[in-house]
């Protein structure tokens, strides 16, 4: 059973109040804590395929797909009990793990309702797409919901601890909610299916990078608690080097899709390159910002 402790300014609060930078850095952090980020990244994966391949993405799969996205996020973080929450969790991110366990029980019920209205959603689109939103909250299970030694008992590791898995189960999964989202609702429209396979693959491979460097954040307690990842593996400074060179050659692949298609790989890559630059300490709220700014943005064109 795990304690719950307070985040490491709750001996101050009382003493004064945080000034105006400091509320702000807690306000973001805590949004980052509620999937506020994740689930706008998921609407980014949506809105990017909608981007490159040059469908509308209505707006009710681009609510869908947020909404799905954070409620999965935030049903992975505090799991279905208290003993199946992730030690490593804890030790990577110990304000996260304190303040989402303080109100878990609530944020259970949030996962729940986000799922639930991105359900409704999905629905309304196209009553086949229910199922598939549903079922992202039984692929959180399987990839790593229940806790290790269950899977120790059946003499497997979790999806999440295999390297390359882990972060391609999470590129794989966002990037075929995006394209159903995005594409089911015209699947009466000749040649609709075509102009979406090369977007997807685009996509699938922005969001394994993104999900590649995030793992840089979780780098001491993936290594301590036998995750495989790149950043354990081969180090920071190869991930960010893998990351760039990948993110350059699906550039490339974007010249033959349009001004919006390459306008959206363009910023992909120089906002890549400016954090590689900077390498900031922690890269997973701005990894979660950047792809949907980008592809806000392109989306103008």
């Amino acid at each position: 059973m795990f304690v719950a402790f307070d985040d490491s300014d709750h001996g101050t609060r009382n003493a004064r109040r945080p000034r105006l930078p400091e509320a702000v850095a807690l306000a973001v952090e805590r949004a980052g804590h509620l999937a506020v980020w994740v689930g706008l990244y998921m609407g980014g994966v949506a809105a990017a395929i909608a981007v490159l391949s040059g469908l509308r993405a209505e707006p009710l799969a681009l609510l869908a797909a947020g909404c799905t996205g954070a409620g999965a996020y935030l049903f992975d973080r505090v799991k279905l009990r208290d003993s199946w929450m992730d030690r490593a969790d804890r030790l990577a991110h110990p304000r996260r793990f304190g303040y989402l366990f303080r109100v878990r029980h609530a944020v259970r019920l949030l996962a729940v309702a986000l799922g639930a209205i991105g359900s409704v959603c999905a629905f309304i689109l196209h009553p086949a797409l229910a199922a598939v939103t549903a079922g992202s909250f039984v692929g959180v299970v399987v990839y790593a919901g229940l806790p290790r030694p269950m899977y120790a008992a059946v003499r497997t590791r979790r999806p999440k601890d295999i390297l390359i898995v882990k972060n391609g189960a999470v590129a794989l999964s966002m990037t075929v909610l995006g394209v159903l989202l995005v594409g089911v609702p015209r699947i009466g429209d000749e040649g609709a299916a075509d102009v979406l396979a090369l977007p997807a693959l685009i996509v699938l491979g922005h969001v394994f990078v993104d999900a590649m460097l995030c793992d840089l954040d979780d780098r001491s307690a993936d290594k301590r608690f036998g995750t495989a990842t790149l950043p354990v593996r081969a180090g920071p400074i190869a991930t960010w080097r893998v990351a760039l060179v990948m993110n350059a050659a699906l550039a490339v692949g974007a010249l033959t899709l349009g001004d919006p298609a390459m306008l959206f790989s363009a910023l992909m890559l120089a906002s890549l390159m400016v954090l590689a630059v900077i390498r900031p300490r922690r890269v997973r709220d701005l990894i979660d910002l950047r792809l949907p700014v980008c592809a806000a943005l392109a989306m103008m064109v």
